[in-house]
């Protein structure tokens, strides 16, 4: 059985036109999780399955949420975004406002 597909603000044409798109997980959810690092004294945000100008979409998305820039910052090696603190219903809210 499928999971039925929440309804896109933008059509996939006009995400692909923006500097960066988010993919949305095989049952249609938004890649953003939350983790947990010293015993859980350290909570941070991750938002996954990014494509495209990853900086450029870090600094949007600290602008937006009044986050320091310095507390958003991009995996070299996962392409993963890093926030820090627990601002997962922030991050899901902005992705859905941008049309994800």
């Amino acid at each position: 059985m499928k999971a039925p597909q929440p309804p896109r603000i933008k059509t996939i044409e006009e995400l692909e036109k923006g500097p960066y798109m988010v993919l949305r997980t095989p049952y249609q959810q938004l890649p953003v999780y939350r983790d947990w690092k010293s015993g859980g004294n350290r909570k941070l945000t991750l938002i996954r399955r990014i494509h495209g100008d990853r900086q450029l979409m870090a600094t949007e998305l600290a602008k937006d949420l009044n986050v320091q820039r310095e507390d958003v910052a991009v995996n070299p090696r996962t392409h993963a975004i890093l926030i820090k603190g627990d601002r997962f219903e922030d991050v899901k809210n902005w992705l859905l406002s941008k049309g994800f």
